[in-house]
């Protein structure tokens, strides 16, 4: 029987994304006192309502001052992520009380800064971004880094908790099913996860082209969201150089469809320049499998500090990972992405514990 979280009666802040809410919903129902937890949807887009939530639209005169009612019946108050701007600005002119607002960072968020186009509106933005942040006095991330990047930027000086905060960062797989390499004669190696720039896709098809010629290889490129006109550009050049053995994923896939993916490679590279593409790597390397990073990026910091092994991407190789490693691999993710952890994160975080927040990976 899983475990009832009892916190303080909590509104959710969201944006209406249906990669996360309606599954963290399901998630709230199942390990906590849902009576205390409602989530609203706060946006600028009408298509981001969901069924059975209030909606919100940033861009009313009003919204303001009807949420300044909303709010004082509550205790804890979570933000889920600071992307739109539009967001941004209609939290910026309620009233909060800020001791009560915890901040779930969505990563892109505290990039928001290099994002803006041209340089006045860069301004005006970032000032307004960092006139709310830096009030902010909670934040939640199981990256750590982050939120480092965030009192940088944005002159947050609050405290930090470890969250993962969302279902899709948690895993629930077999451990006795330590996946084995693929079985295709050729080295199976997928390539980032979107169709962004900065998954350095150029980079790494060149260097895994030096690698071809003397170990066969097969290329797997997910490319289902992103720049379409990079996209496009991306899925030339892979199949200019790979030919048939260039796969890109051009769609979203089913769950059960996605892991038989990931189960099919041997590696994966994620050269991105800033913390990306968690949420393909954590079930990657709790299947055993050799994941390659940017050192540079927090991700490596944070996974590093738990104790798993992954490897730079500028170093790539086609040697499989040890036994060893990959055991301790499985088994470090396998523990602390779960849903359970999670559970425990989001509890300490709202539920007014007073212990220094925990660190699953001192333990394992």
């Amino acid at each position: 029987m899983k475990k009832q979280y009892n916190t303080p009666r909590t509104l959710h802040i969201t944006d209406g994304d249906r990669k996360f809410i309606p599954a963290l919903i399901e998630f709230f129902k199942e390990y906590f006192d849902y009576s205390k937890h409602d989530f609203i949807v706060l946006s600028r887009f009408p298509e981001r309502k969901i069924d059975g939530l209030k909606y919100f639209c940033t861009k009313n005169k009003k919204t303001p001052l009807e949420f300044e009612k909303l709010i004082s019946i509550y205790d804890k108050i979570v933000i889920h992520g600071l992307l739109d701007f539009y967001l941004v600005r209609c939290l910026l002119k309620i009233d909060f009380d800020f001791s009560r607002v915890y901040w779930l960072l969505w990563g892109g968020d505290v990039y928001c800064y290099l994002n803006e186009k041209g340089p006045l509106r860069r301004i005006y933005r970032n000032f307004i971004r960092k006139s709310l942040i830096s009030k902010l006095q909670h934040a939640g991330s199981f990256i750590q880094g982050a939120v480092a990047k965030a009192t940088v930027y944005y002159k947050f000086s609050g405290q930090y908790h470890e969250c993962m905060a969302y279902v899709s960062n948690t895993l629930n797989l077999d451990l006795n099913k330590t996946a084995d390499e693929s079985k295709d004669s050729k080295w199976t190696v997928l390539v980032g996860n979107s169709g962004y720039e900065n998954n350095s896709h150029a980079e790494i098809f060149d260097n895994l082209n030096k690698i071809n010629s003397k170990t066969p290889i097969k290329v797997i490129c997910p490319l289902a969201y992103g720049n379409q006109i990079y996209i496009k550009k991306t899925v030339n050049l892979g199949k200019e150089i790979f030919g048939n053995e260039f796969l890109p994923i051009l769609d979203y896939l089913e769950l059960d469809n996605y892991y038989a993916l990931l189960e099919s490679v041997d590696s994966a590279i994620f050269a991105h320049d800033r913390e990306q593409g968690t949420g393909n790597a954590i079930p990657l390397l709790g299947l055993g499998k050799k994941v390659f990073f940017r050192r540079s990026t927090t991700q490596w910091e944070t996974f590093k500090k738990l104790g798993i092994k992954i490897y730079d991407y500028k170093n790539l190789s086609t040697e499989t990972i040890p036994q060893k490693d990959k055991k301790n691999n499985i088994n470090i993710v396998n523990s602390y992405f779960s849903e359970e952890n999670l559970a425990r994160q989001y509890y300490q975080m709202l539920g007014g514990v007073n212990e220094k927040q925990s660190n699953l990976a001192d333990s394992i």
